[in-house]
């Protein structure tokens, strides 16, 4: 027997599955488990027996996921199958469904985790960066299968487990650091949904090149302002690509900084990680005008350094 997940979403919505796919592999590994995705394979690299199933060049078929990455495959422990079935995959997962979160066909379990499909018992809005709720959620498609089908697969235990982020050296950020001032890392990404995270990058990376002038702002990607203490991630050489493993050096840069500043964007989320208490030891900004993602990550980070500012960042630093 073949299970197949599916998430059809962004990197914050993978980010919040992985707790739940971990554990799910490490309990079932007498099936064959396979995830089909659009990109962000480097999250689950360090699932030996997880299948990761995704398009081979930047085939675009929804026309938003990934043209922006100009012809690479994702090369990090992926199945290379060829686009053909890579759209079948696809095509399956929005055609045949008898039931809004899973089906089952020819041996396979196909198994659908963007919590937009949910079902009417659950409110995405509460599933939403919420990792007890999420992987409760999970566990009753699970358990759904499990009685109307007679199947023994094995939940996870437990719902609280944040998901790790696997390492990626960052040693040339690491000895710059050691031969440098302090460092602000700013998050400086778009988001790839539709949410607004109503802030000017360009405007805040100026004014906190100007008021922390000693300084050095090293940014996710490389920003359209330009001053002497302005870096970003491509001066280390860690670019985009469609495995996001340059999300986790993001990461792991950002809690080895001295401030960061974050927004409610999914590739801001990857803090929400076991690590992230141990290794950082500096204020971690999150610039938002409400408190709806913020909470939600504080409730299991519980750490007195992660702080929540109003998006306009000059009234407040």
């Amino acid at each position: 027997m073949n299970i197949i997940f599916y998430n059809c979403a962004h990197i914050g919505d993978l980010l919040f599955s992985k707790s739940f796919i971990k554990q799910f592999c490490d309990n079932n590994n007498n099936f064959n488990i396979s995830y089909v995705m659009h990109y962000n394979s480097f999250l689950f690299s360090d699932i030996n027996n997880l299948n990761i199933i995704i398009p081979n060049n930047d085939i675009d078929i929804d026309n938003k996921y990934n043209n922006d990455f100009n012809g690479y495959y994702d090369p990090i422990k992926s199945i290379n199958i060829t686009n053909n079935l890579y759209i079948q995959y696809i095509n399956f997962f929005k055609n045949n469904f008898d039931n809004i979160n899973y089906t089952i066909h020819n041996n396979n379990i196909y198994i659908k985790l963007w919590i937009g499909d949910c079902t009417s018992n659950y409110n995405s809005l509460d599933l939403e960066c919420n990792i007890n709720i999420i992987n409760n959620y999970y566990n009753n498609i699970i358990n759904n299968i499990n009685f109307n089908y007679g199947f023994n697969i094995k939940l996870i235990t437990n719902l609280n487990l944040l998901p790790d982020i696997p390492y990626t050296n960052i040693d040339k950020f690491l000895l710059f650091k050691k031969s440098t001032k302090k460092i602000i890392f700013y998050y400086n990404y778009n988001p790839n949904s539709n949410q607004n995270i109503n802030t000017n990058h360009e405007n805040n990376l100026m004014y906190l090149s100007q008021k922390y002038n000693n300084y050095i702002i090293c940014c996710a990607v490389k920003p359209i302002y330009n001053s002497y203490n302005i870096i970003s991630m491509d001066d280390f050489g860690y670019i985009k690509s469609p495995s996001c493993e340059n999300i986790a050096k993001t990461l792991y840069c950002a809690m080895n900084s001295d401030i960061v500043f974050t927004f409610d964007i999914g590739a801001c989320f990857y803090l929400c990680n076991p690590k992230f208490n141990q290794i950082f030891k500096g204020i971690w900004y999150h610039i938002s005008n409400n408190d709806y993602y913020y909470k939600k990550i504080n409730n299991v980070l519980n750490n007195n350094k992660f702080l929540l500012l109003n998006s306009d960042i000059t009234s407040y630093i």
